[in-house]
């Protein structure tokens, strides 16, 4: 879906929430630079690829204005540390991707709405930028569990704020920072999956060193009769979202394939 930047006179969000009832499964509300070609998207609808949030590199990076934790239920709200903020660009137009899961056995009418507050930009003191890793092709066996999960290199950097996304298999997720010199610190453990908001925001920020990583795992159980892959409905995803500053040093991490290294892409350098 998408929609046009509202009229607005502070362009710098510090806080945001979503209200939802039962049936989000999770949206990726992102704003992206016009398509020369087709023109602004026909709200409520979308050009074909308006929802993916990298098309557009390396030529723009895209905003993400919120990202909702595995079929949340009620408000889930986001707000950085003090003086911290992601800037709008309001030339750009807004393209979600919203993904629906009805887990009851009725149709069932969802709603969601979202708030976003801003601040003059003379009170910004650290802009943020996304980040994004993610596992992209795993296989978990019928009735196994199995532990899936990359070590992504950094650019360095300090980590605002950290979202684990999986789905109903999830039986725990961890994420370590891993230093340059050996050293390990947990810095993220989130339990089996619910209807929970799974955001954490950090007060101080993660200060990340040129060469330490990330290490994150997502322990499966599949309880199914079926192999879970890498995919949407009755299957899992394996992905680490979350903010940070300064956007010189905003990355992606890919692993194309379980137990393939991670590919760090410094996308922050783009800007």
């Amino acid at each position: 879906m998408s929609w046009p930047f509202p009229a607005i006179q502070s362009t710098t969000v510090h806080a945001a929430r979503l209200y939802t009832t039962a049936g989000l499964h999770h949206s990726n509300v992102i704003a992206k630079p016009v398509n020369p070609s087709f023109g602004p998207n026909p709200y409520p609808g979308c050009h074909p690829g308006a929802d993916d949030p990298f098309g557009t590199l390396p030529a723009a990076i895209p905003d993400v204005l919120f990202a909702s934790s595995t079929q949340v239920v009620g408000e889930e709200t986001l707000v950085f540390p003090e003086g911290m903020g992601f800037t709008l660009d309001t030339s750009r137009e807004i393209a979600t991707s919203v993904h629906l899961l009805n887990t009851s056995p009725e149709p069932t009418v969802v709603e969601l709405a979202y708030d976003f507050f801003t601040m003059p930009l003379s009170e910004r003191t650290e802009e943020l930028a996304p980040f994004v890793m993610s596992v992209n092709d795993f296989l978990v066996p019928p009735r196994a569990t199995r532990t899936v999960g990359a070590t992504c290199s950094t650019f360095g950097g300090n980590i605002v704020s950290l979202m684990p996304h999986t789905h109903r298999y999830a039986d725990a997720f961890d994420v370590d920072v891993v230093r340059a010199d050996g050293g390990e610190e947990r810095v993220y453990e989130g339990g089996a999956f619910d209807l929970e908001s799974d955001i954490e925001v950090y007060r101080p920020a993660l200060a990340l060193g040129e060469g330490d990583s990330l290490r994150y795992a997502c322990r499966f159980r599949n309880t199914s009769n079926h192999d879970l892959t890498f995919g949407y409905g009755d299957n899992e995803m394996c992905m680490l979202f979350g903010y940070m500053y300064p956007p010189a040093k905003q990355l992606a991490g890919i692993s194309l394939r379980e137990g393939e290294p991670c590919i760090s892409l410094g996308i922050g350098a783009l800007r």
